[in-house]
């Protein structure tokens, strides 16, 4: 039989480890932190290049540092000088903690006769409910246009957003993969599975068509979409 005095000595024991787990418990949250500094990268010169077919590029690189501190990045580019079309450079930092950063420069290789073409204007998609969608020529970038409502869906403000077509040779436009906007990604094609050089109509009257494509990405379906001119 245990006596009082041993019962007391043992909860007094108890009290003492669970003080010594909890303290011990304590230390451990109170441990501090480094901070962490994410890489800057900033890209020298211009972040949209328009290039004349057949000639040369020299990229003008980027500053890439952590705290200030230069440190090591890698490029990668998809330039073809050679063939128009729309291109990046993706310059990608990594710091010693394992975040990571990127910046992109968008190359344009073009033919300059492109120049001549006028794209602005309303245009109407065939079937449906008719909706329309209007082009605009970007102010910030040559033979770049502002167009919305991509896939001309009617009456759903959720479809009504803007996007970049690029006149890379006359009659010629590009859609490239969208990375921003709430229909992004998704670029287009002139059929299923086809060429992302889709033909335009420069000199289409109200009612002769203009353009074609397919929009590929998870929020439209696989048809080929025929816009007239308005």
């Amino acid at each position: 039989m245990f006596s009082m005095k041993t019962i007391n000595m043992s909860k007094s024991l108890l009290v003492l480890i669970v003080t010594v787990i909890a303290f011990s418990g304590c230390k451990k949250d109170l441990q501090f932190s480094k901070a962490t500094y994410w890489p800057l990268i900033k890209v020298i010169g211009p972040d949209y290049v328009v290039v004349p077919v057949g000639t040369g590029y020299n990229d003008s690189s980027a500053d890439v540092s952590v705290n200030s501190k230069p440190i090591s990045f890698t490029t990668t580019s998809t330039v073809d000088t050679a063939t128009t079309g729309v291109y990046t450079v993706v310059y990608s930092a990594v710091n010693e903690d394992g975040i990571s950063a990127s910046q992109t420069r968008t190359v344009v290789v073009v033919n300059t006769a492109a120049a001549a073409d006028d794209l602005t204007g309303t245009y109407q998609r065939t079937n449906g409910a008719n909706p329309k969608t209007n082009w605009a020529k970007d102010p910030d970038r040559p033979y770049a246009y502002l167009a919305n409502n991509p896939g001309g869906v009617n009456n759903d403000p959720a479809f009504d957003a803007t996007f970049s077509v690029y006149n890379v040779e006359p009659g010629v436009v590009v859609v490239p993969l969208q990375t921003v906007g709430s229909l992004a990604p998704f670029f287009c094609s002139a059929s299923l599975g086809g060429s992302t050089k889709i033909s335009f109509n420069v000199s289409a009257a109200v009612g002769d068509v203009a353009y074609a494509w397919v929009l590929n990405g998870a929020n439209f379906g696989t048809v080929l979409r025929t816009f007239i001119k308005r």
